[in-house]
């Protein structure tokens, strides 16, 4: 009987998670929605309250421009994006979905905390020149959003270990996604699997599907994925390798980096310079 319940826990909150629709930014970012309205100058939606997805929440409105696409709970997809057809330089739809996933792939793996550190200590040190030490912080940040990041190590990993090679995989780096060669690998109590700097630990002899859900619930957030790949254990970063050579997904993945960088040391920086303004006043009169 406790099987049963279990087994009707997980089918209700299935079916919750999946009748939901999600809108798609231009700018990447995704939001989970209820009854979504498309209209020709705004789009309607209902936020859904996360500990309670059947709570009644009052109607946004969100400009059509900001938006890519709304995906369905049906699993249909509407898009709303539109080219301009008077500009040529202008992204089709195909183009834009290219520049939205790199948008979404720099979102999902670059995490650099420099950019607030030096931020702080840029805007930290321009305070010794009071009022003139504001340009600090922004010419800062604009220095350091000029440099692109790169790419492929970004969408680079290592795997090692003793489970690396009972599921057929060299100690080696993997740009974005590979299969082990080892065809339904069992991994035996004590084994192991070192992705870059993580160690994941098989304390018990593991099938390959239990493998997936256990590395999936390491990464959550899915700094690495993994799947079933016909048997085989698949690791890998972007879901559309088809998209990583192409100049405009890396424009998306630098744009959104680029604007991480300016954005996170400019604000630290103005953090910093408030700060140090303040203490030292507060030091040299007493």
């Amino acid at each position: 009987m406790p099987k049963i319940f279990l087994y009707l826990f997980f089918l209700l909150t299935g079916l919750v998670c999946q009748a939901q629709d999600t809108l798609i930014l231009i700018t990447g970012r995704t939001f989970i929605v209820k009854s979504v309205e498309i209209g020709e100058y705004s789009i309607g939606y209902q936020k859904i309250d996360p500990k309670n997805p059947n709570a009644k929440t009052r109607m946004r409105r969100m400009d059509p421009e900001r938006v890519f696409a709304v995906h369905f709970k049906n699993g249909t997809e509407q898009v709303v994006f539109q080219t301009d057809t008077f500009d040529s330089a202008d992204f089709t739809v195909e183009e834009m979905r290219k520049f939205i996933k790199g948008e979404q792939d720099a979102r999902e793996f670059y995490h650099n905390q420099s950019p607030k550190i030096l931020g702080l200590a840029v805007g930290a040190g321009s305070s010794i020149f009071t009022f003139y030490g504001l340009i600090g912080p922004p010419l800062f940040s604009t220095v350091l959003g000029s440099f692109s990041p790169n790419v492929d190590k970004k969408l680079t990993f290592d795997v090692k270990g003793s489970a690396a090679a009972v599921a057929g995989f060299e100690e080696t780096e993997i740009f974005n996604n590979a299969a082990g060669k080892t065809k339904n690998p069992v991994f035996t109590a004590g084994s192991e699997l070192k992705i870059n700097r993580t160690t994941i630990d098989f304390p018990e002899t593991t099938t390959l599907d239990s493998a997936v859900a256990k590395i999936n619930a390491t990464f959550d957030n899915h700094y690495v994925h993994a799947s079933n790949e016909s048997g085989r254990l698949n690791l890998y970063r972007s879901s559309r390798p088809d998209f990583l050579q192409d100049p405009i997904y890396r424009e998306g993945f630098e744009k959104r980096v680029r604007d991480f960088k300016i954005r996170n040391a400019m604000l630290s920086g103005l953090v910093g310079f408030i700060a140090t303004t303040i203490t030292l006043s507060v030091i040299y009169h007493k």
